[in-house]
């Protein structure tokens, strides 16, 4: 950190935060007499409580033993790259926001770093104090996004589990009327193997009462797309009640070829609208044997793939491990994310994240 230089004019940016009454914060640099410039500017900022460190492994134990809202880090040090503890800090702590310090000459490694998700921003150096704290603003705004997220996907499993129970009562049901008419009309109930593809939008009740005229307008844009590709990748949309709908194909490729077309053209649809405006969906595919009856899909691929969709972040498409199997020969994007017990699945579920890039076809 040679080409040190700081602007230390007393500005302010004023943080307003939603779901804490202050946010921890933690600095890592090598150079102390850096570490105490920048947790002096910090906390100009009444809401934070900063905790500063000038060994990575420190930072790892403070991570081990305290949740941090943001950390923010050099890159360029000695026991290890910035870039490196906060690929470990992101293990650690997944929810917190990453932040990292770079010269000129580190950009490219910082840009890559970035499309890796492994860094929410960087900054170049030198920077001025009103730089530092417009970007700590935004990633605490995005942390507290993350928090109400976190609220909204909480209710939105209980409304699957309410939703599976009406699931079992229409299924027993139509049991009873296949029995019955079984011998007369001849089975009203289809089984087959099915890719299913289920897509929710994060946050609508707060789009729509923010704006509900301009929520269903940016709705309507939106299952455009989606039925654009669905109708190019061979898929048929078997529903799309409110802000989720559900969609069937004929392979595991199409589903997820589709799906994760879908959110690259949504990202260019939402770089348009102001960031509250903008709308976000989580997806998940599974494949698995579905009960069809009326037009609409039952069983296991279709719960599978509400409950991945459901641990999905904003933007992403989550994928059943029987999914990945299917397509793995032409997939280099997908990213474990571990075995999941899921309500009302006998089995544990291995689930698959993919990100940033489109499928080989």
């Amino acid at each position: 950190m040679s080409d040190f230089n700081v602007d230390s004019r007393d500005e302010m940016v004023t943080m307003k935060p939603d779901a804490l009454q202050f946010y921890p914060v933690l600095v890592i640099d090598d150079e102390p007499q850096i570490v105490k410039i920048i947790t002096r500017q910090l906390e100009t900022e009444e809401t934070l409580r900063v905790t500063a460190v000038s060994d990575p492994n420190q930072a790892l134990e403070a991570l081990d033993n305290s949740h941090f809202a943001l950390i923010i880090s050099d890159n360029n040090m000695p026991q290890m790259t910035g870039i490196e503890l906060l690929r470990a800090a992101m293990e650690r702590s997944p929810h917190s926001r990453r932040v990292l310090l770079t010269g000129y000459t580190d950009q490219t490694a910082a840009i890559h770093a970035f499309n890796d998700h492994v860094i929410h921003r960087y900054m170049n150096k030198p920077w001025d104090k009103s730089k530092l704290l417009e970007i700590v603003r935004e990633q605490l705004e995005a942390y507290d996004q993350l928090q109400r997220d976190d609220s909204e996907r909480q209710e939105l499993k209980s409304k699957l589990q309410r939703r599976n129970q009406q699931l079992r009562a229409t299924l027993e049901a139509a049991r009873e009327t296949q029995d019955e008419l079984g011998e007369v009309g001849g089975p009203v109930i289809r089984h087959r193997l099915a890719a299913v593809a289920i897509a929710d939008v994060v946050s609508y009740s707060r789009l729509m009462g923010d704006d509900p005229g301009a929520t269903l307008n940016t709705l309507n844009d939106c299952r455009a797309i989606w039925r654009k590709y669905i109708s190019r990748y061979d898929g048929r949309l078997v529903n799309s009640h409110g802000d989720s709908l559900l969609a069937e194909f004929g392979s595991a490729a199409k589903a997820t070829r589709c799906a994760r077309e879908v959110q690259s053209e949504l990202n260019l649809l939402n770089a348009e609208l102001p960031v509250n405006r903008r709308m976000h969906y989580r997806v998940g595919v599974a494949v698995g044997e579905v009960l069809e009856q009326g037009g609409s899909l039952y069983g296991d691929g279709v719960n599978i793939a509400g409950r991945l969709q459901s641990l999905a972040e904003p933007g992403e498409v989550w994928i059943s491990r029987s999914v990945f199997e299917n397509i793995k020969p032409s997939i280099d994007v997908a990213e474990f994310a571990g075995e999941h017990k899921l309500h009302n699945i006998a089995e544990p579920v291995g689930a698959y994240r993919i990100r940033g890039q489109r499928i080989s076809a």
